[in-house]
């Protein structure tokens, strides 16, 4: 199973759209609006190499519960083909 966290900001249309794309299949997520959280913008450059959002990262537990290395995308519009089945997958799942 997998645990998302999104790093956000409030003007972002990618955001809005990888938001609205998990809404509408009941994904829950943990969102870091980084305008709220603005120490929140090293752990994303730190995850994914840039402050560019969204920040998407999926976390998996593997045997034991330990958790597996992230699954690390930057912005949306651009991986959403990546993203979708990871989605998809969490929706199953739920």
């Amino acid at each position: 199973m997998y645990q998302l966290t999104i790093y956000t900001r409030p003007m972002c249309s990618d955001c809005a759209k990888l938001k609205e794309d998990l809404a509408r299949v009941n994904i829950s997520f943990i969102e870091k609006d980084l305008e709220q959280q603005p120490e929140q913008e090293q752990v994303l450059k730190k995850k994914t190499g840039t402050r560019i959002v969204p920040g998407v990262v999926f976390k998996e537990k593997g045997i034991l519960n330990q958790l597996k290395k992230p699954i690390v995308f930057t912005g949306y519009e651009q991986n959403e083909n990546k993203i979708q089945p990871f989605i998809q997958q969490m929706s199953k799942e739920d």
